[in-house]
């Protein structure tokens, strides 16, 4: 079975959390950013339906502060 490595961002956008993969078109959003994960890994698993190679695992890697641009 052949290993499948997805890349996605997560940011916010307002009050939500918006996870974005980026080397396919898939995303989605949640309150929090965990929920925001949980989303768009159900949504990549609907991508993928059917496929051999499993969604992997997601994993947080890092997160950087929002600022404010005066």
């Amino acid at each position: 079975m052949a290993r499948r490595e997805i890349d996605v961002v997560v940011y916010r956008e307002g009050r939500q959390w918006v996870a974005t993969a980026l080397n396919v078109e898939v995303s989605s959003f949640g309150p929090t950013r965990e929920e925001a994960l949980a989303s768009v890994r159900e949504a990549l698993e609907l991508y993928f339906e059917g496929e051999e190679s499993p969604v992997p695992p997601l994993a947080f890697f890092g997160l950087s502060r929002e600022g404010r641009v005066r």
